[in-house]
C-alpha cells in the first residue's frame, strides 16, 4: 500500500501536490472544530485527480439541454410549421417565428400558442432534434471506442483533462 501511495504521489505531479498539501494546512494557533469544516479522507490518488478535474468546465450541455438547444437552432429556421415536411403554410397559422431567447425565463411561454397548446413547428423541431441525437450519439460511442482501441486511453486526453 504505501509502495501505492508514494508512486501515486510522485505521479500527481507538483501542481496538484501543492493544492492537496493546501487543502490539509491548518494554521497554527487556531481552533478548527472538526464537525464545521469537514474533514476529507484520503482513498486514493485516482480520487484526489478527480476530484480535481472535476471542477474543470468540461461539460458545457447537459443532455436535456443539448436537445433543447438543438431544437431551438432547427425551430428557428423553419419558415412555418410545415417547411419540414415539404408541406404549405397555413395561412393565419401561429407560427412563432422568430428567434427564441433561450435567456427568457419565459421560453415556455414563447413555444406555446394562444391556446395553451405546444407550437406544432416546435414540436417537429423537438423530434427533428431527438432524431438527429439519436443517430448521431451511436457515431460518438463508435468513435471513442475506435479511438480507444487505437490509442489506449490517452485517446481521451482530446476530451478529458487527465494530467
Amino acid at each position: 500500500m504505501l509502495d501505492s501511495f508514494e508512486k501515486g504521489w510522485d505521479k500527481l505531479g507538483q501542481e496538484s501536490q501543492s493544492l492537496w498539501i493546501q487543502e490539509g494546512i491548518i494554521n497554527p494557533g487556531t481552533f478548527y472544530d472538526v464537525g464545521t469544516i469537514g474533514s476529507t479522507v484520503w482513498q486514493s490518488w485516482a480520487r484526489v485527480r478527480y476530484e480535481q478535474c472535476k471542477s474543470v468546465d468540461t461539460v458545457n450541455f447537459e443532455p436535456e439541454d443539448l436537445r433543447q438547444t438543438l431544437a431551438l437552432l432547427i425551430r428557428e429556421n423553419m419558415p412555418h410549421a410545415g417547411a419540414l415536411y415539404g408541406i404549405p403554410e397555413i395561412p393565419g397559422e401561429e407560427t412563432g417565428i422568430g428567434e427564441v431567447d433561450e435567456d427568457n425565463s419565459d421560453l415556455e411561454e414563447q413555444l406555446v400558442g394562444h391556446d395553451g397548446n405546444p407550437l406544432t413547428a416546435y414540436l417537429i423541431a423537438e423530434h427533428a432534434a431527438e432524431a438527429i441525437l439519436n443517430a448521431q450519439l451511436p457515431k460518438i460511442v463508435e468513435m471513442v471506442r475506435n479511438d480507444i482501441k487505437e490509442n489506449g486511453l490517452q485517446a481521451l486526453r482530446k476530451w478529458y483533462p487527465m494530467a
